[in-house]
């Protein structure tokens, strides 16, 4: 059992393939992090992450909230440098 933060930044867990989230975080940032844990140099598998998750209130509002991150996120890579700035 891990948390997202406390004594777990840096833990290489490479030889494992799938992570299952029972837990929810509004860092999007802690949540890329703790996927990498399992897909890092060295991992020869596919991997596979599962999250364990209601459908009511605060589950949801922060589903949502990481979905759309994940949407920007994406938007962000398609563009070059030159069309970020312009949008800024």
């Amino acid at each position: 059992v891990l948390t997202y933060g406390k004594h777990s930044l840096g833990l290489n867990l490479q030889n494992y393939n799938t992570t299952i989230y029972f837990d929810k975080t509004w860092d999007y940032a802690q949540r890329l992090q703790a996927g990498r844990r399992t897909f890092r140099t060295g991992q020869n598998n596919d991997c596979f992450y599962y999250d364990l998750t209601g459908d009511v209130g605060l589950e949801r509002m922060i589903n949502e909230n990481i979905e759309k991150k994940q949407d920007l996120l994406a938007c962000f890579k398609q563009k070059s440098i030159e069309e970020i700035k312009k949008e800024l």
